[in-house]
């Protein structure tokens, strides 16, 4: 009798403890921090044509690094504990409500230190998006340094971390060469991932309406 009420107590204790690792370990899920992507996504057409010259990077200059990210145009990178995400959407949706849907041109190849890349003829457009409404996002952002960047030069990366070789013979090839494409922006995407080094993934697709014209300055606290 004395053995079996033994047993039960540690089956209970046994129970109890799976229940309490399970819940530590949702926990600390939620209090993980993640690395988030705020981007303007591309129409297929223009993402195609980009994915090309990302390709002729890899077979012509034997650069696969070219085709580590997917096309896309960055707004906002930034590392955050991944409890703040639906705080970091909502503010992100109510930021959607100041901004129409936009034409983007994208004009010419050029170089930025070791990036290779394709120039927006309309980036101060997109600053209206995030970069200049940034003041509003910056306390649900972690303070530190890296921890967080707004693009202020909109652009489309081919390819980073190019050697010095590399620069000298594809600015050479890519002279004359041009790429234009136009397209209307409509949404913004959040993208996250858990490292460096693994992919990113969709958090949420975020509309632009326009139904509201820009605060004063504080209004969007």
């Amino acid at each position: 009798m004395a053995s079996n009420q033994r047993n039960r107590k540690t089956y209970i204790i046994v129970i109890f403890a799976n229940i309490f690792s399970v819940l530590s370990f949702m926990v600390s899920i939620k209090h993980r921090e993640l690395e988030y992507l705020l981007v303007l996504p591309l129409p297929k057409e223009v993402e195609q044509h980009v994915m090309y010259f990302k390709n002729v990077f890899k077979d012509t200059y034997d650069f696969p690094n070219a085709l580590i990210t997917y096309p896309h145009l960055t707004l906002l990178k930034f590392m955050q504990f991944e409890n703040y995400e639906g705080a970091i959407i909502n503010k992100l949706i109510q930021l959607a409500c100041y901004v129409s849907p936009f034409h983007v041109i994208l004009n010419g190849f050029r170089f930025f230190e070791r990036v290779f890349y394709i120039d927006v003829a309309t980036g101060s457009v997109i600053l209206d998006v995030v970069y200049n409404q940034r003041s509003s996002l910056l306390p649900l952002l972690r303070a530190g340094k890296n921890r967080y960047h707004f693009t202020r030069n909109a652009h489309v990366t081919i390819a980073r971390g190019l050697l010095q070789l590399q620069c000298l013979e594809i600015s050479r090839s890519w002279k004359i060469p041009s790429y234009q494409a136009a397209f209307i922006a409509s949404q913004m995407l959040l993208l996250k991932r858990t490292t460096a080094y693994s992919p990113y993934k969709p958090v949420n697709t975020i509309r632009f309406i326009g139904n509201k014209s820009y605060p004063k300055q504080g209004d969007l606290f």
